[in-house]
This record gives C-alpha cells, structure tokens and sequence, in this order.
C-alpha cells in the first residue's frame, strides 16, 4: 500500500497494524488513514514478487530459498513446518507412518548412520594427509633457510596439528 503524503510503499499488514494505534505516517508523521492508501504499482508488486527469500522456517532446518510470491505455498508443504510433521513414534522416535515398523526405521537409521561414518574417516583420513603434506612442505622451505625462528615456529606448527 502506497502512502499519498510521502508515496512510501509499505506491506498491507504493516501499514495497517500500524494504523490501528497511530493516525500519522509512519514516514514522515503526517495525517494519514486507511482510506487514503492505495495500491502500490503493480510494477513493484511483479518486483517483490520475483524477490527470492529464505524459508520462513529456515532457523529450523529448511535450506529452500523461493520467490516471495511462492512463499506461502512452499511454507504449506515444508517438512521443517512443525503444523505438516508426521507424528514421532514413541518407541523408536522416528516418523510414525501408516506403515511404520519400528525394526524397518532404525536399520534405516543405522545404515545411514554407516555410511555417514564412513564418509566422516574418508575425510578425515584426506585431511591427514593433507597436513603431512603441509608440514612435509614447511619442513623442506625450513631446510633451505638458516634461521632458528623458522624451525621453531615449525616445531609449534607440529605441535598444533597432532592436538
């Protein structure tokens, strides 16, 4: 909605929260009511809509980024929406379907756990021998210099990484 007396724009919902305890402008505090607001261009409103935005429940896991204007549908079907969540069996806390079979859903769960794991050592094992890399490169730079400071730091570097 678009204000006469300063042409902001402003959201329907804000500009009119805001005035049901104010009869200023929010802006610039002249005289205003609701029937003096209009629409706001439609060009604003396709610009808005094409804004991309972040879930509304992306502090609780959802990584999807929409148009403003498919928000409200996403947020309907989003998993991480608490109101769409299927129940949690009691037994073994996983999600409670029509089907659900407790043994089916936790070997499920260990697998993934597995496979998880395994990806985790892989990592770390490339990671290892990333910093033997590393200190092998620093240990051949040190042996062309002289000075005592850079076998130290060296030696404080070894140390570091086998905490």
């Amino acid at each position: 909605m678009t204000t006469p007396c300063c042409l902001q724009t402003f959201y329907e919902d804000c500009i009119t929260g805001w005035l049901q305890n104010n009869t200023t402008c929010p802006y610039d505090r002249k005289s205003l009511s609701l029937d003096k607001l209009t629409r706001a261009p439609r060009v604003l409103a396709n610009m808005l809509g094409n804004l991309n935005i972040k879930c509304d429940f992306w502090d609780k896991g959802c990584r999807k980024v929409v148009k403003l204007e498919d928000l409200i549908q996403h947020t309907a079907i989003c998993e991480h929406n608490k109101a769409n969540r299927l129940k949690t069996c009691d037994v073994c806390y996983c999600d409670k379907t029509r089907d659900h079979d407790c043994v089916e859903a936790l070997l499920e769960a260990k697998c993934s756990a597995n496979i998880e794991i395994d990806l985790l050592k892989r990592t770390v094992k490339e990671l290892k021998i990333e910093k033997d890399n590393f200190l092998k490169t620093i240990q051949e730079m040190s042996s062309d210099h002289d000075d005592n400071s850079l076998v130290v730091e060296l030696r404080q570097l070894q140390i570091a990484f086998d905490k």
